[in-house]
Parts: C-alpha cells; structure tokens; sequence
C-alpha cells in the first residue's frame, strides 16, 4: 500500500504512526490483530510528469495517480466495454460516506491551473453510470487552499455519455467561482449526497477536458455531422426543426445543471420547447448512440 502526504505541511516529522481499523474499537481477538513490515519513502510518480488537462490516461509518460477521500477508491483500469482504452474505475465502497470522491491526480494539482475565465467555465468528462439519476458533483479548488468552487450534473442514461459542467453554476449554498485565483485540482464525486449501495457501486471516468471534449467515436462523430439544428439561436415562442433524423425520433434537452426540460419525439414540422433564455444541450438518440448538440434560446 501506498500513502500520498503531498499537501502536507513542510516541516520536519520524524514519527510515523500506523492506525489499523481506524475509528473501530479493537477486541484483542485476531481480527484486531495486524502486521506491518517494510515501510520505505519512494517518489510515487516515479518520475512521471504531473497530470494536466486534458486527461485522457494514455500516456504512459504522465503519470496515472489519483487520490480518493472518504471511501471512495480508484485505479486505472481497461475500458470494460472498449478494451485497449484506460479509464478509471471508481468503487463507491458499503462503508463510503456522501461525498466521497476522487482527486483527478494528486494533491499537489494539476501541471496548470484550469483556465477558467469569464466566458469559458465549462469542464467535459466522459462518464460511466448504472443508472440514470445519477448525481455527479464536480469540484475545482486550489491545492492547500480552501478556496473552491463545485457544481452538480445528473447522468442521463445506464452506460457511457459525456456530460459538460458549468462552473458558473454553483451549486445551491455554495462559493461563487473566484477568478483571480488558481483552481489547479479537480475532484469527482459520484453519487453525491446519496448513501452508499451495500456492497459498493462501480463508476468509471475518462476524457477530462476543459470546455466541449472533441467526439472520439467515428461513428458519432459522422452521425452528428449529418444533424442540424434550426433555428440556432431560436427565439423562446419559435418552432425547432432538426434535419438529418427520422420524425419521431426521441430528443431530450438538459439545462446547464443537467434538469431535463424537454422531452419527446422530434416532429417533422417541428417543435415549440417552451424554454427560458439559455444555453442547453439537445441529446437525440440515434441507433448508433446519443448525439449531443447545443442549443441557445433566446
């Protein structure tokens, strides 16, 4: 086992104390006896350059280290649904409290801070769920510093999709993102808010960009090219129409903190979606997948 103190204080320690069942009153018996041998301080990079954005977890030059909190815990692993694709797994342990998470790398941060300006406030992450509903909290703060800002998204669907987080959405109660500060570490919280399933639930992660991640399947990637939008702007009273899909074809539109506000099958002649002023993502499901575009109302 390996322990990570980066972000600790510098200062001279010179004790090291082990805690085994941590928070659990022993009993003398032989399952409240451990042992411990071999204990050695190592670079745990190894050399290997600091994770930066984006993360993809390829290569093999950077290195792959995440940290989890809580009861939360993550390695790479191969894509169980793409094998040759490193993803990372998540395990939300029976014992995980929630809002255990994952720092995407170490506690020192990332290589660069995220470049978070007024404009441009969005990470994308591509993200495998169980289920729908899934709560999703993304948080950015400075490493060593309280200084923090988190927002929520919800997965739409059992599998793989790519969600888009929004940073100038706070989550309700929380700090408003400060600008002029370095937000350079990242962190994961799958099922946010909700107690862990007995005996654990398995999450996986991949692709952590800043703003839109590019389409990497082909497929997807000609399927979305083929589907327009218009009008793009529409006005909030005016009739979308989408070209390149079958009419009936099954749409879903989600607002920037991931509330489902429209869905329903796509009319030849069009539909009227009653929304506010904003920015939006259409998912249409297609047979190849789900296809993503935005949508601005105004």
């Amino acid at each position: 086992m390996h322990w990570n103190f980066v972000g600790a204080p510098s200062m001279l320690f010179n004790k090291l104390v082990f805690m085994f069942d941590f928070e659990n009153v022993g009993d003398g018996s032989a399952e409240s006896t451990f042992y411990f041998d071999d204990i050695e301080q190592v670079d745990a990079s190894d050399g290997l350059a600091t994770m930066d954005l984006p993360a993809t977890f390829e290569d093999p030059a950077v290195d792959p280290t995440t940290y989890d909190f809580w009861g939360a815990a993550s390695h790479i692993v191969e894509d169980p649904t793409n094998p040759g694709n490193n993803v990372v797994e998540v395990v939300k342990m029976s014992t995980a409290a929630p809002w255990a998470g994952t720092v995407i790398g170490t506690l020192a941060g990332l290589a660069n801070p995220i470049p978070f300006t007024a404009e441009e406030l969005e990470i994308s992450v591509r993200v495998w769920t169980p289920e729908a509903g899934t709560p999703i909290l993304l948080k950015a703060e400075m490493a060593g510093n309280p200084i923090a800002v988190e927002t929520i998204q919800y997965s739409s669907q059992e599998g793989w999709e790519t969600l888009t987080w929004n940073f100038g959405n706070e989550l309700p109660n929380t700090p408003e993102i400060e600008l002029g500060f370095p937000h350079n570490l990242l962190a994961i919280f799958f099922g946010f808010g909700e107690d862990a399933v007995e005996g654990g639930t398995t999450y996986y992660f991949d692709d952590v960009y800043f703003g839109e991640a590019p389409v990497t399947n082909n497929v997807e990637a000609q399927e979305a090219s083929n589907i327009t939008m218009f009008p793009n702007p529409v006005g909030q009273n005016d009739l979308l129409r989408v070209a390149g899909v079958d009419a009936g074809t099954t749409a879903t539109v989600v607002d920037a903190m991931g509330r489902t506000v429209w869905q329903g099958a796509l009319a030849a002649s069009g539909n009227r979606l009653g929304l506010r002023t904003g920015t939006y993502t259409v998912r249409i499901q297609t047979a190849q997948g789900t296809i993503r575009q935005q949508l601005l109302v105004r």
